[in-house]
Protein backbone atom coordinates (compact mmCIF):
# COMPACT_ATOMS: atom_id res chain seq x y z
CA UNK A 1 0.00 0.00 0.00
CA UNK A 2 1.32 3.67 -0.86
CA UNK A 3 0.55 6.05 0.86
CA UNK A 4 0.37 10.18 -0.39
CA UNK A 5 0.03 13.30 1.51
CA UNK A 6 0.46 16.84 0.18
CA UNK A 7 -0.29 19.89 2.23
CA UNK A 8 -0.53 23.23 -0.16
CA UNK A 9 -0.87 26.98 1.99
CA UNK A 10 -2.12 29.33 0.04
CA UNK A 11 -0.51 32.61 1.93
CA UNK A 12 -2.91 35.79 1.76
CA UNK A 13 -1.68 38.91 0.33
CA UNK A 14 -2.88 42.43 1.94
CA UNK A 15 -4.13 44.31 -1.38
CA UNK A 16 -6.97 46.39 -1.76
CA UNK A 17 -8.07 45.23 1.59
CA UNK A 18 -9.26 41.86 0.93
CA UNK A 19 -11.69 40.56 3.27
CA UNK A 20 -10.86 36.98 3.38
CA UNK A 21 -7.84 34.66 3.38
CA UNK A 22 -7.85 31.49 1.82
CA UNK A 23 -6.22 28.06 2.49
CA UNK A 24 -6.14 24.86 0.89
CA UNK A 25 -4.68 21.67 2.15
CA UNK A 26 -5.62 18.54 0.46
CA UNK A 27 -4.46 14.62 0.31
CA UNK A 28 -4.68 11.11 -0.49
CA UNK A 29 -4.23 7.78 1.23
CA UNK A 30 -4.02 5.06 -1.44
CA UNK A 31 -5.82 1.71 0.52
CA UNK A 32 -6.25 -0.18 -2.60
CA UNK A 33 -5.94 0.63 -6.41
CA UNK A 34 -4.35 3.83 -6.24
CA UNK A 35 -6.85 6.05 -8.11
CA UNK A 36 -7.86 8.89 -6.49
CA UNK A 37 -6.11 12.25 -6.75
CA UNK A 38 -5.87 15.82 -5.41
CA UNK A 39 -5.08 19.04 -6.66
CA UNK A 40 -4.75 22.60 -5.99
CA UNK A 41 -3.73 25.81 -7.39
CA UNK A 42 -4.08 29.40 -8.80
CA UNK A 43 -6.45 30.42 -12.27
CA UNK A 44 -7.50 33.24 -14.25
CA UNK A 45 -11.17 33.11 -15.21
CA UNK A 46 -10.73 32.82 -19.22
CA UNK A 47 -14.21 35.51 -19.72
CA UNK A 48 -13.98 37.88 -16.55
CA UNK A 49 -10.19 37.73 -16.08
CA UNK A 50 -10.08 37.49 -12.26
CA UNK A 51 -7.82 35.17 -10.48
CA UNK A 52 -9.12 32.57 -7.85
CA UNK A 53 -7.65 29.79 -5.54
CA UNK A 54 -8.66 26.47 -6.76
CA UNK A 55 -9.30 22.69 -5.19
CA UNK A 56 -10.22 19.81 -7.08
CA UNK A 57 -10.75 15.83 -6.29
CA UNK A 58 -11.08 12.77 -8.07
CA UNK A 59 -11.86 9.42 -7.78
CA UNK A 60 -11.09 6.75 -10.78
CA UNK A 61 -12.62 3.65 -11.15
CA UNK A 62 -12.71 0.57 -14.14
CA UNK A 63 -9.35 1.00 -15.43
CA UNK A 64 -7.13 3.72 -15.04
CA UNK A 65 -6.36 5.34 -18.59
CA UNK A 66 -9.19 8.16 -17.90
CA UNK A 67 -7.26 8.77 -14.02
CA UNK A 68 -4.33 9.36 -15.28
CA UNK A 69 -5.27 11.53 -18.27
CA UNK A 70 -6.59 13.56 -15.50
CA UNK A 71 -3.42 13.27 -13.71
CA UNK A 72 -1.42 14.43 -16.40
CA UNK A 73 -3.35 17.66 -16.73
CA UNK A 74 -1.51 18.87 -13.40
CA UNK A 75 1.43 17.75 -13.97
CA UNK A 76 3.25 20.76 -14.55
CA UNK A 77 0.80 22.82 -12.66
CA UNK A 78 1.93 25.67 -9.83
CA UNK A 79 0.61 26.88 -6.96
CA UNK A 80 1.28 30.76 -9.16
CA UNK A 81 0.00 31.74 -11.76
CA UNK A 82 2.84 30.65 -14.77
CA UNK A 83 1.87 27.10 -15.31
CA UNK A 84 -1.90 27.01 -14.93
CA UNK A 85 -4.49 24.08 -16.09
CA UNK A 86 -6.30 25.37 -18.76
CA UNK A 87 -9.99 23.54 -18.68
CA UNK A 88 -9.96 25.27 -14.65
CA UNK A 89 -9.60 28.80 -16.57
CA UNK A 90 -12.91 28.17 -18.44
CA UNK A 91 -16.17 28.91 -17.33
CA UNK A 92 -17.62 24.87 -17.27
CA UNK A 93 -14.40 23.58 -16.49
CA UNK A 94 -15.23 20.10 -15.81
CA UNK A 95 -17.31 20.38 -19.21
CA UNK A 96 -14.07 21.41 -20.64
CA UNK A 97 -12.12 18.67 -19.23
CA UNK A 98 -14.76 16.02 -20.47
CA UNK A 99 -14.63 16.76 -24.33
CA UNK A 100 -10.60 16.89 -23.40
CA UNK A 101 -10.64 13.06 -22.33
CA UNK A 102 -13.26 12.17 -25.13
CA UNK A 103 -10.84 12.94 -27.68
CA UNK A 104 -9.21 9.20 -26.57
CA UNK A 105 -11.36 6.95 -27.66
CA UNK A 106 -12.53 4.06 -24.97
CA UNK A 107 -14.82 2.15 -26.86
CA UNK A 108 -15.42 -1.45 -24.74
CA UNK A 109 -12.66 -0.04 -21.94
CA UNK A 110 -14.56 1.27 -18.87
CA UNK A 111 -12.65 3.96 -17.62
CA UNK A 112 -13.54 6.94 -15.92
CA UNK A 113 -13.73 9.40 -12.65
CA UNK A 114 -15.75 11.23 -10.26
CA UNK A 115 -14.78 15.50 -10.26
CA UNK A 116 -15.38 17.94 -7.40
CA UNK A 117 -14.05 21.45 -8.16
CA UNK A 118 -13.94 24.30 -6.42
CA UNK A 119 -12.92 28.15 -7.24
CA UNK A 120 -12.94 31.21 -4.66
CA UNK A 121 -12.82 34.73 -6.00
CA UNK A 122 -12.51 37.78 -4.03
CA UNK A 123 -15.94 37.71 -3.31
CA UNK A 124 -17.62 34.58 -4.03
CA UNK A 125 -16.60 30.77 -4.65
CA UNK A 126 -18.36 27.82 -7.05
CA UNK A 127 -18.21 24.36 -6.98
CA UNK A 128 -18.72 21.75 -10.15
CA UNK A 129 -19.68 18.27 -9.29
CA UNK A 130 -19.96 14.97 -10.96
CA UNK A 131 -20.13 11.89 -9.62
CA UNK A 132 -20.43 10.29 -6.30
CA UNK A 133 -17.86 12.39 -4.60
CA UNK A 134 -18.85 14.56 -1.74
CA UNK A 135 -18.84 18.19 -1.36
CA UNK A 136 -20.16 20.19 1.53
CA UNK A 137 -20.08 23.96 2.62
CA UNK A 138 -20.32 25.18 5.98
CA UNK A 139 -20.58 28.70 7.35
CA UNK A 140 -19.62 29.74 10.51
CA UNK A 141 -19.38 25.70 11.59
CA UNK A 142 -22.71 25.62 10.06
CA UNK A 143 -23.79 23.00 7.09
CA UNK A 144 -25.03 24.79 4.34
CA UNK A 145 -24.87 22.95 1.09
CA UNK A 146 -24.15 19.68 -0.22
CA UNK A 147 -23.79 18.37 -3.14
CA UNK A 148 -26.81 15.03 -4.21
CA UNK A 149 -24.71 12.56 -5.57
CA UNK A 150 -25.12 11.28 -8.99
CA UNK A 151 -26.82 7.81 -8.14
CA UNK A 152 -29.72 5.77 -9.35
CA UNK A 153 -31.72 7.17 -6.16
CA UNK A 154 -31.36 10.75 -7.52
CA UNK A 155 -34.33 11.38 -9.38
CA UNK A 156 -32.97 14.62 -11.30
CA UNK A 157 -30.31 12.03 -12.67
CA UNK A 158 -33.23 9.08 -13.63
CA UNK A 159 -35.02 11.43 -15.59
CA UNK A 160 -31.83 13.35 -17.25
CA UNK A 161 -30.72 9.83 -18.18
CA UNK A 162 -34.40 8.66 -19.08
CA UNK A 163 -34.01 11.52 -21.87
CA UNK A 164 -30.47 11.18 -22.84
CA UNK A 165 -31.10 7.24 -24.05
CA UNK A 166 -34.43 4.84 -23.18
CA UNK A 167 -32.27 1.87 -23.48
CA UNK A 168 -30.53 2.36 -20.55
CA UNK A 169 -31.51 0.29 -17.00
CA UNK A 170 -30.31 -1.29 -14.00
CA UNK A 171 -29.24 -4.20 -12.20
CA UNK A 172 -30.26 -4.84 -8.88
CA UNK A 173 -27.07 -5.06 -6.20
CA UNK A 174 -26.49 -3.78 -2.76
CA UNK A 175 -24.00 -1.93 -0.75
CA UNK A 176 -22.73 -1.69 2.68
CA UNK A 177 -23.91 0.86 5.10
CA UNK A 178 -22.52 1.87 8.78
CA UNK A 179 -25.76 2.11 10.87
CA UNK A 180 -23.50 3.05 13.72
CA UNK A 181 -19.59 3.27 15.22
CA UNK A 182 -19.24 -0.13 14.83
CA UNK A 183 -22.25 -1.55 13.31
CA UNK A 184 -23.04 -2.47 9.40
CA UNK A 185 -25.44 -3.48 7.14
CA UNK A 186 -26.02 -4.35 3.51
CA UNK A 187 -28.90 -2.38 1.67
CA UNK A 188 -30.15 -3.06 -1.91
CA UNK A 189 -28.18 -0.37 -4.71
CA UNK A 190 -28.25 -0.48 -8.16
CA UNK A 191 -26.19 -0.83 -10.92
CA UNK A 192 -26.77 1.55 -14.41
CA UNK A 193 -26.09 -0.36 -17.62
CA UNK A 194 -25.34 1.73 -20.41
CA UNK A 195 -25.69 1.05 -24.31
CA UNK A 196 -23.62 0.37 -26.21
CA UNK A 197 -21.37 -1.92 -24.68
CA UNK A 198 -23.79 -2.76 -21.70
CA UNK A 199 -21.13 -1.15 -18.92
CA UNK A 200 -22.17 -1.11 -15.05
CA UNK A 201 -21.65 1.78 -13.30
CA UNK A 202 -22.67 2.37 -10.09
CA UNK A 203 -23.33 5.91 -10.69
CA UNK A 204 -25.05 7.56 -13.33
CA UNK A 205 -22.66 10.26 -14.72
CA UNK A 206 -18.83 10.66 -14.76
CA UNK A 207 -15.65 11.64 -16.35
CA UNK A 208 -14.58 9.16 -19.26
CA UNK A 209 -15.76 6.03 -20.79
CA UNK A 210 -16.97 7.87 -23.80
CA UNK A 211 -19.62 10.51 -22.93
CA UNK A 212 -22.13 7.69 -22.98
CA UNK A 213 -23.54 9.09 -19.22
CA UNK A 214 -23.62 12.17 -20.55
CA UNK A 215 -22.31 15.25 -18.46
CA UNK A 216 -24.40 17.61 -16.41
CA UNK A 217 -21.77 18.58 -13.56
CA UNK A 218 -24.51 19.90 -10.33
CA UNK A 219 -23.20 23.80 -9.62
CA UNK A 220 -23.52 26.01 -6.97
CA UNK A 221 -21.85 29.89 -6.57
CA UNK A 222 -22.08 31.75 -2.88
CA UNK A 223 -21.30 34.82 -2.03
CA UNK A 224 -18.54 35.55 0.68
CA UNK A 225 -20.53 37.76 3.15
CA UNK A 226 -18.10 40.22 4.99
CA UNK A 227 -17.20 38.70 8.92
CA UNK A 228 -17.80 35.48 8.03
CA UNK A 229 -15.91 31.94 8.04
CA UNK A 230 -16.59 29.70 5.09
CA UNK A 231 -15.48 25.53 4.91
CA UNK A 232 -15.69 23.06 2.03
CA UNK A 233 -15.12 20.10 2.33
CA UNK A 234 -14.56 17.21 0.04
CA UNK A 235 -13.73 13.90 -0.20
CA UNK A 236 -14.16 10.55 -2.15
CA UNK A 237 -16.73 8.09 -1.55
CA UNK A 238 -14.16 6.28 0.32
CA UNK A 239 -14.40 8.73 3.22
CA UNK A 240 -18.09 9.15 2.67
CA UNK A 241 -18.94 5.56 3.03
CA UNK A 242 -17.33 5.17 6.16
CA UNK A 243 -20.07 7.65 7.85
CA UNK A 244 -22.68 6.61 9.82
CA UNK A 245 -25.96 6.73 7.67
CA UNK A 246 -28.40 9.98 8.33
CA UNK A 247 -26.13 11.11 11.52
CA UNK A 248 -25.41 14.71 11.46
CA UNK A 249 -23.26 14.36 14.45
CA UNK A 250 -20.72 12.14 12.56
CA UNK A 251 -21.02 14.06 9.71
CA UNK A 252 -20.25 17.90 11.42
CA UNK A 253 -17.33 16.12 13.28
CA UNK A 254 -15.80 14.94 9.76
CA UNK A 255 -16.40 18.80 8.82
CA UNK A 256 -14.80 20.24 11.53
CA UNK A 257 -11.55 18.27 10.80
CA UNK A 258 -8.48 18.96 9.28
CA UNK A 259 -7.18 16.99 5.78
CA UNK A 260 -4.92 14.93 7.75
CA UNK A 261 -7.29 13.66 10.31
CA UNK A 262 -10.09 13.05 7.89
CA UNK A 263 -7.97 10.64 5.86
CA UNK A 264 -7.04 9.01 9.45
CA UNK A 265 -10.52 9.08 10.54
CA UNK A 266 -11.56 7.16 7.08
CA UNK A 267 -8.57 4.51 7.16
CA UNK A 268 -9.32 3.88 11.20
CA UNK A 269 -12.79 2.55 10.17
CA UNK A 270 -11.78 0.80 6.91
CA UNK A 271 -9.42 -1.54 8.75
CA UNK A 272 -11.80 -1.69 12.40
CA UNK A 273 -14.12 -4.58 13.81
CA UNK A 274 -17.41 -4.78 12.85
CA UNK A 275 -20.92 -6.07 14.31
CA UNK A 276 -22.77 -7.49 10.53
CA UNK A 277 -26.40 -6.81 11.53
CA UNK A 278 -29.44 -8.08 8.89
CA UNK A 279 -31.83 -5.29 8.88
CA UNK A 280 -34.90 -7.29 8.62
CA UNK A 281 -33.79 -9.27 11.52
CA UNK A 282 -32.13 -7.61 14.03
CA UNK A 283 -32.45 -10.55 16.19
CA UNK A 284 -29.67 -12.97 14.71
CA UNK A 285 -26.38 -12.38 15.87
CA UNK A 286 -23.55 -12.43 13.43
CA UNK A 287 -19.61 -12.68 14.69
CA UNK A 288 -17.82 -9.62 14.43
CA UNK A 289 -16.41 -9.20 10.85
CA UNK A 290 -12.74 -7.03 9.77
CA UNK A 291 -11.36 -6.58 6.42
CA UNK A 292 -8.09 -7.69 5.88
CA UNK A 293 -6.73 -7.29 2.77
CA UNK A 294 -5.95 -4.69 0.63
CA UNK A 295 -8.34 -5.48 -2.40
CA UNK A 296 -11.49 -4.87 0.62
CA UNK A 297 -10.62 -1.53 1.20
CA UNK A 298 -11.37 1.80 -1.19
CA UNK A 299 -8.64 4.48 -1.74
CA UNK A 300 -9.67 7.76 0.26
CA UNK A 301 -8.54 11.42 -0.91
CA UNK A 302 -10.26 14.81 0.63
CA UNK A 303 -9.46 18.48 0.10
CA UNK A 304 -10.27 21.35 2.57
CA UNK A 305 -10.52 25.17 2.07
CA UNK A 306 -11.00 27.46 5.21
CA UNK A 307 -12.39 31.28 4.04
CA UNK A 308 -11.49 32.80 6.96
CA UNK A 309 -12.33 37.08 7.49
CA UNK A 310 -8.98 39.19 7.26
CA UNK A 311 -8.43 41.03 10.75
CA UNK A 312 -6.08 44.21 9.54
CA UNK A 313 -3.77 46.46 11.59
CA UNK A 314 -3.76 49.81 11.28
CA UNK A 315 -0.76 50.11 9.47
CA UNK A 316 -1.89 47.20 7.13
CA UNK A 317 -4.85 49.84 6.49
CA UNK A 318 -3.58 53.04 6.06
CA UNK A 319 -1.09 51.15 3.69
CA UNK A 320 -3.68 49.87 0.92
CA UNK A 321 -5.42 53.21 0.73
Amino acid sequence: MSQEFETVFLEPVIQEQKTHEVTIEHGVLQMNKEQDFTASGKGIDAESNEPFDWAFEADGHGTNTIINMVREKFAHATVDFANPVSFINKRESLKALQEELCQRKLFRESSGCTAILTKIYKNRFTIECVGDSFVFVTQNNIPVWRNTLHKWGNLAEQERLHKLDSSIHTQPSSCSRVLSSDAMCQVPAYYVVFPPYSKQLALTQALGHDNVTGIHPETVTMEIEPGQEYRIVAFSDGVGDMLIHDDSADLETVLKMDYRDILQFAENRWRQEWHPVHVQRPDIKYPKMKWTKNSDYDDVSTFVVKIVPNVYTDEQLAFSI
